[in-house]
This record gives C-alpha cells, sequence and structure tokens, in this order.
C-alpha cells in the first residue's frame, strides 16, 4: 500500500512538473492576465502568475524535487 501511495504522489508531481514546465494550455475564453509583475511568471496563453503564486509553486517544485531523489530509489528498489 505504501509503494502505491508513493507512486501516486510522484506521478501527481509529474504531472504538475510537466503542465508548468510546458506551460499548459489557456482556458477557451480566459482573457489574458496581464503582465504578472517582478518576482512573477509568465507563459504561453496568457498564464501568469504574480509574485507570491509564483514563489510557492517555486517552494512546491524544490519540496518535490528533494522527495524525488529519495522516491526514484525507493521504487527502484521495489521494482526489482
Amino acid at each position: 500500500m505504501h509503494l502505491i501511495n508513493t507512486l501516486s504522489r510522484v506521478a501527481a508531481t509529474t504531472a504538475l512538473v510537466a503542465t508548468l514546465s510546458l506551460g499548459g494550455a489557456a482556458t477557451a475564453g480566459a482573457e489574458p492576465a496581464g503582465a504578472p509583475g517582478p518576482g512573477g511568471w509568465q507563459g504561453e496563453g496568457g498564464l501568469a502568475l504574480n509574485e507570491a503564486d509564483n514563489a510557492k509553486v517555486d517552494t512546491y517544485l524544490k519540496d518535490a524535487e528533494q522527495a524525488e531523489r529519495s522516491i526514484s530509489p525507493q521504487v527502484r528498489a521495489a521494482a526489482r
């Protein structure tokens, strides 16, 4: 059961990182957010984050990267 929970977290994190890396897709009818301001982020299709939200995403990605360092070896060990 622990392995299934770990794999679920890995899959969710991978999907989030892939979406953020690719810039995602704009929602139909969404208005462009405009310039995000200093410390913000702007991607393709008018997607944007203000400085506070961008900092939250950066923190999440940093935590996910650190977690991946321990999760990957555990998954490889379980696959043997």
